[in-house]
């Protein structure tokens, strides 16, 4: 199965390397794109599909099946839309909408975010600048939504707590919202190379779902139980969050993880890395070129493929004998791991932000153990807040200030 996966790998690497004649965030433009203007006037009708909070407004994403420009009619054509006018839609609405039209850009200098081959790879086109926004058709059932609005609630619970500031990167951390993260603080975990914990990536979904499967299991629940409850709640937080890549694979290499424990089986990591990749770039394969497809998945193999190699070297010391030399142990090997990491994933930092951040090694130890505090007590204290009434947000302050101690902590340590 692995080798069939990476032999796919391969070919899908060598078949987009030809079609774009070697520049594949170059060559990846839609038709729509292709036929519209710039500046374009568009009369759309469209689905609302997400709504994301900002510190100004909203963006929704709009799944447009008819598009009119001019004397040209378009279909099946996913627009950005940044919302300030306080209109009251619902995710599922109908809408009719007329506006201007402008097209992602290019990044214009190397290490610059490449924001058009970002939207396009995953089929959005462009943006809606609206001049009138109205709702021709209400969704019966608002089960999008009711998840939409149980995140604003989240969000508020957190950033109420812990403050503006403390509160927008929690909310980053555990929602996925890094539209309310202030500029500086983004900027300082850029620089100190952790800006991937504000992004929701495998290790958040692996903490919650293996997390809550372990504690099932200590509790003495049945295979089955156990694993259709974390099931549930991976399905109710990945509708919160949505299903960025980091996301899909974690969940494929999860279900596999404890799909081997309930049949009996041995999980094979190289296997369940190889899978995910496909399943990913079998719905896209230009994914393989976006910058968090390879930082991903460099991770994960620098986890699972180098540290074994360097943990082997590592074992060639002297047996372990007493808690002094178990804890240079445990430094030793978490240095390792966060090495691994970085090394792994330097090409891909390299080509992708032409900047890179050394020190990140050793202050990846110290910020990659407190995330697990962090997200947990997140996670607890939210829920609190969200599940009991009256008595819920005060129930949640204790332990969201635990959070917002750990993101000083960070804040310190950057």
């Amino acid at each position: 199965m692995a080798r069939l996966c990476l032999l796919f790998i391969l070919s899908a690497s060598c078949a987009t390397l030809i079609k774009s004649k070697g520049h594949p965030h170059r060559y990846l433009t839609s038709s729509f794109e292709r036929s519209v203007e710039d500046g374009s006037d568009l009369i759309v009708s469209a689905k609302l599909s997400r709504k994301t909070r900002l510190s100004g407004g909203e963006s929704w994403l709009l799944s447009a099946d008819k598009i009119i420009s001019g004397t040209d009619q378009f279909k099946n054509v996913n627009l950005i839309l940044y919302e300030t006018q306080s209109t009251k839609a619902s995710v599922g609405d109908r809408l009719l909408i007329k506006g201007a039209y402008s097209a992602f850009e290019h990044a214009r200098n190397p290490g610059n975010f490449d924001l058009h081959f970002y939207y396009q790879v995953r089929h959005i086109d462009g943006i809606i600048d609206p001049i009138s926004i109205n709702v021709t058709k209400k969704v019966r059932i608002p089960y999008r939504e009711m998840i939409c609005r149980l995140s604003e609630k989240a969000d508020g619970i957190l950033v109420n707590t812990a403050g503006e500031e403390d509160g927008g990167v929690l909310s980053s951390i555990l929602l996925g919202n890094k539209g309310m993260i202030d500029a500086d603080i983004k900027e300082l975990y850029q620089k100190s190379g952790i800006a991937h914990i504000l992004a929701i990536s495998g290790l958040h979904l692996s903490l919650i779902g293996a997390g809550l499967y372990s504690l099932l299991k200590k509790a003495g629940t049945a295979y089955p139980t156990r694993f259709l409850i974390t099931a549930v709640v991976l399905f109710i937080y990945t509708s919160l969050i949505g299903l960025q890549i980091a996301i899909i694979r974690a969940l494929i290499m999860l279900g596999m993880r404890l799909a081997a424990h309930g049949f009996g089986r041995a999980f094979d990591p190289v296997t369940a890395i190889a899978l995910s990749a496909t399943i990913i770039l079998l719905r896209n394969p230009w994914y393989l070129w976006d910058a968090s497809f390879q930082l991903s998945f460099t991770a994960i193999c620098a986890i699972y493929l180098m540290l074994p190699w360097m943990r082997l070297i590592n074992s060639s010391a002297k047996r372990v004998t007493n808690k002094r030399q178990r804890i240079a142990k445990a430094v030793s090997e978490s240095l390792i791991c966060s090495f691994s990491v970085f090394a792994l994933g330097l090409p891909a930092l390299t080509w992708h932000y032409f900047e890179i951040t050394p020190a990140s090694v050793l202050i990846n130890l110290l910020v990659i153990p407190m995330l697990s505090v962090i997200l947990y007590a997140s996670v607890i204290g939210v829920a609190a807040g969200l599940v009991l009434p009256v008595i819920g947000e005060y129930c949640a302050i204790p332990l969201i200030l635990i959070s917002k101690c750990g993101i000083r902590i960070y804040q310190m340590i950057c």
